[in-house]
């Protein structure tokens, strides 16, 4: 639905239209997309681990827990939220949620809502409730992409390199 190029305000504009266009469960959906892409993107501009194998331990679909191996970090919010608290958090001290999610009950109610409708256990959701969570959702995706570039990374573009004081 996006282009690699689009920036922030252009794909959260395109959500919040197809919210205002009645098509509430697809804003959803869209919204937690771009949540989650913003977080791993953030994840491996500013994670202590080299970007590669970062890269590498979140496309693994298994976790990997046995001592002196690197974890496999699972999909989804609870998986990104573990590479946060491993990758971010222990250098930079920015917690996740409580320091840039004041409204953390309403993201996770997003991306249940985003996963009931992908799973089919839901066929729609009304917009009087998918529009608080989509805000939640677009608005933690904001933080994400201002703390970044207030750390000097714009998440837009490729993450290249790992500055050498982060990298274990």
């Amino acid at each position: 639905m996006f282009l690699v190029s689009d920036s922030v305000d252009s794909r959260h504009r395109r959500i919040r239209e197809f919210f205002q266009n009645g098509d509430a469960s697809i804003a959803i959906l869209l919204a937690v997309i771009d949540l989650e892409r913003t977080l791993r993107r953030a994840i491996l501009a500013l994670g202590c681990t080299p970007t590669k194998e970062l890269n590498a331990q979140m496309r693994s679909r298994r976790p990997n827990r046995k001592p002196g191996k690197p974890i496999g970090y699972r999909s989804g919010l609870d998986g990104l939220h573990d590479a946060w608290k491993h990758e971010v958090q222990r250098w930079l001290h920015v917690k996740l949620p409580r320091d840039l999610s004041p409204r953390w009950t309403d993201v996770r109610r997003a991306c249940d809502i985003r996963n009931e409708l992908v799973h089919g256990s839901r066929a729609r959701t009304s917009p009087k409730f998918a529009m608080r969570p989509i805000d939640a959702a677009l608005d933690l995706s904001r933080r994400i992409q201002d703390l970044a570039l207030q750390q000097g990374h714009d998440l837009q573009k490729p993450v290249r390199r790992r500055l050498k004081e982060h990298v274990r």
